[in-house]
């Protein structure tokens, strides 16, 4: 997976976080506790409609299995197909940490 496709996905989850927030019935703490990402630095994401990929794949990771969330990744653009099968082929890799 390019740099470009990892930004363009962080960009599409954090410009659309309130609402998959929401439709999950989670307030900023309540994700806060499931991702590790603190309240704050959700606070932050949300108003600079910006994150890192590591923010990225820890929502994606808790949120994931959820039927809301799947809805709204395919609505917003997220193959979460392809993240998996990125993340699969990177720990595969020679050199990869375990």
């Amino acid at each position: 997976m390019t740099q470009k496709r990892k930004d363009e996905y962080t960009k599409l989850l954090a410009g659309s976080l309130p609402v998959l927030r929401k439709a999950c019935g989670l307030s900023q703490t309540g994700l806060s506790e499931l991702t590790g990402i603190s309240r704050s630095a959700l606070s932050v994401i949300e108003n600079r409609k910006d994150m890192t990929w590591s923010q990225f794949l820890s929502v994606l990771a808790v949120l994931d299995r959820r039927p809301e969330a799947v809805r709204h990744f395919e609505a917003v653009g997220i193959d979460t197909d392809e993240v998996a099968g990125f993340l699969s082929g990177y720990a595969g890799r020679e050199g990869a940490r375990e």
